[in-house]
């Protein structure tokens, strides 16, 4: 949902699911800008739940078939919203009422949703675009062992 009057501050968000091994104190979350929590934060900024930028369409419902998993016997307790904004005209006091509203339903579906991410892992130290320079390469490995499903989906 990103807020109508902001449509030219709010560049792209980002909702990570974090390693089921974090453990948060759940009466004192982290709450702010996420620079001020990097360490904090360091186990939940790999693994993509969902993600929308400038020039994408709105995320809309899921297709009835597919879900995407949360709660019960799924291990991932947290979640954190990243959300990047752009104000090249510096403009001060804006404030940005942009989100996810979520529903939550009782039925499983067919099909887990995920994310597959191809090239660099997704987090903000994993790729630097070397500065003044017209291209660059970006070589990457992929274990053979990564491609197998059963790998992904036990």
């Amino acid at each position: 949902m990103i807020d109508l009057n902001n449509v030219d501050l709010v560049h792209h968000l980002v909702l990570y699911e974090c390693d089921q091994t974090v453990k948060f104190d759940d009466n004192n979350l982290p709450d702010g800008v996420c620079d001020d929590y990097y360490r904090e934060f360091s186990h939940c900024l790999s693994n993509t739940a969902t993600v929308w930028e400038v020039g994408g369409e709105e995320i809309v419902e899921f297709p009835t078939e597919a879900g995407y998993p949360v709660g019960g016997d799924f291990g991932i307790k947290y979640y954190v919203i990243e959300m990047h904004y752009n104000n090249p005209k510096l403009i001060p006091n804006r404030r940005d009422n942009t989100g996810i509203r979520f529903y939550i339903g009782k039925e499983l579906r067919q099909y887990d949703l995920g994310y597959l991410a191809f090239g660099t892992s997704s987090n903000a130290l994993a790729l630097t675009i070397p500065p003044k320079v017209d291209q660059f390469i970006v070589d990457s490995y992929c274990p053979s062992e990564f491609s197998k499903v059963s790998y992904y989906f036990q």
